[in-house]
C-alpha cells in the first residue's frame, strides 16, 4: 500500500527499497525524516584504534539454531583463541541465553559476554571496531563512528548492503584477518565510512525526533516539506 500523501522514512535505504516493489497501490510523497528511535547516547568520540577491542553483536535465538550462525560464531571464538592481542565483547540478543559465548569466555581469557544490564551505547563506547552478523545494532555502531566488518559464514542475503560501505562480507579466519588488518591501516576513513553507512539507514542521526516533530509540525502549518527535507514522488507500479 502507498496512497498516503506523505510517507515519512528512516534513510534512503528505506526509500531504495519502496522503489525496488514490484507492485505499489496508490501514490504518495516520500519524505526521509529519520529514526526517533535514534538519540544522542551514539554521539561517541572516535575511538582509538589502538585499542583492539571487537564488539560481536548477538543474533536472536531463532538464528542462533541454524548451522550458518553456528559456524560463524565458532569462526570468532576461534579467531579469539589464536588472536589474543584482541579483545572480543560479545553483546548477547535480549531474548539470547547466550550460552556458546558464555563456554567461550570460561575457555578464553580475551572474550568477556557482557552484561545484560550494558546497553547497546555503553558497550559501543567500550570497542574501536564492531563485528555484524545480522543485527540492526549495525546501524547504531554506525553512528558512533565505530568501523563495521559483516561476517557471515552462513548463506543469508546481506540485507543492511554493508559490503555497499565496509568490502565484502567475511566468511572465513583468513579473510576477517585481512579486512582488520585493512580497516586499523587506515581507521579515520573508515570510521567516516561507519557514520555514512549509518546516514544511508537514518538520515539525520541523532536529530530523527526533533526532525519527525518538525515533519508533522510543517504538515500542519501547510508548509511544503520539500522546503526542509528530501522529497521523491512514489508512484503505483505493477
Amino acid at each position: 500500500m502507498n496512497d498516503y500523501d506523505y510517507y515519512g522514512v528512516f534513510g534512503r535505504s528505506s526509500l531504495v527499497a519502496l522503489q525496488e516493489r514490484r507492485l505499489r497501490f496508490g501514490e504518495s510523497t516520500v519524505v526521509l525524516v529519520g529514526s526517533y528511535l535514534a538519540d544522542e547516547t551514539y554521539d561517541l568520540p572516535v575511538a582509538d584504534p589502538a585499542l583492539k577491542t571487537l564488539l560481536i553483536l548477538g543474533v536472536g535465538p531463532d538464528r542462533e539454531k541454524k548451522s550458518g550462525y553456528q559456524d560463524t560464531y565458532r569462526l570468532l571464538r576461534d579467531w579469539a583463541g589464536q588472536n589474543p592481542g584482541y579483545r572480543l565483547l560479545f553483546k548477547r540478543h535480549p531474548r539470547s541465553k547466550a550460552r556458546f559465548w558464555s563456554d567461550a569466555a570460561a575457555q578464553f581469557a580475551n572474550i568477556e559476554l557482557l552484561d545484560t544490564q550494558c546497553s547497546l551505547a555503553q558497550a559501543l563506547a567500550q570497542a574501536s571496531v564492531v563485528i555484524n552478523i545480522m543485527s540492526n545494532a549495525g546501524i547504531e555502531a554506525g553512528l558512533a563512528g565505530r568501523p563495521v566488518i559483516h561476517v557471515n559464514a552462513g548463506s543469508d542475503v546481506d540485507i543492511f548492503s554493508h559490503s555497499l560501505f565496509f568490502g565484502p562480507q567475511v566468511s572465513d579466519e583468513q579473510g576477517f584477518s585481512r579486512q582488520l588488518k585493512a580497516l586499523e591501516q587506515d581507521y579515520q576513513r573508515h570510521s567516516a565510512q561507519a557514520r555514512r553507512f549509518a546516514d544511508y539507514h537514518l538520515v539525520h542521526g541523532a536529530q530523527g525526533l526533533l526532525k519527525t516533530t518538525q515533519l508533522v509540525d510543517d504538515l500542519l502549518h501547510g508548509s511544503d516539506p520539500a522546503c526542509n527535507f528530501e522529497t521523491f514522488r512514489l508512484a503505483a507500479a505493477g
